[in-house]
């Protein structure tokens, strides 16, 4: 029969064990969760950067938000791209994505420049970035996603 005191040394060993396994496994899920969050972003940028294309196609070469008025704003650009126009052109994506990163009240808001020079430096406060001038979609929540 074995003694209290080796089953209480036993029972810490086996403790200290299983905490040394958790806590090596936890950087690894930390890193994967924030991998699949890129895997996410990588792909709202290749659809909405896919429905910029299509549109642009459909409208002989007009991005969109540039009309016979000049550049509108975010709620144009996301309009352009999730609604039918006159011509029965579109809806070319059901709604903007989130983007993964940005803060939930701004992950699916687009800001919109019209300058060719002008690139995202990831300040703006919203989840996307799109430059009417080129074309140019970008995330929009930190300047190391804008080089996406």
């Amino acid at each position: 029969m074995t003694s209290p005191l080796i089953r209480l040394f036993e029972g810490a060993m086996i403790g200290l064990i299983l905490l040394s396994a958790a806590v090596g496994i936890t950087p690894r899920i930390s890193q994967a969760q924030e991998e699949g969050r890129v895997g996410v972003l990588s792909d709202c940028l290749q659809r909405v950067r896919a429905s910029i294309a299509v549109y642009q196609a459909e409208h002989d070469g007009a991005l969109p938000v540039l009309t016979g008025q000049g550049r509108a704003g975010g709620q144009e650009f996301a309009a352009c791209l999730t609604s039918r126009d006159a011509q029965g052109r579109g809806p070319y994506l059901k709604a903007i994505p989130a983007n993964p990163f940005a803060s939930r009240e701004t992950a699916g808001l687009v800001t919109v420049v019209c300058d060719p020079n002008a690139t995202p430096v990831g300040e703006e406060g919203t989840g996307w970035w799109f430059n009417a001038a080129t074309g140019h979609f970008a995330a929009c929540d930190s300047s190391y996603h804008a080089a996406f």
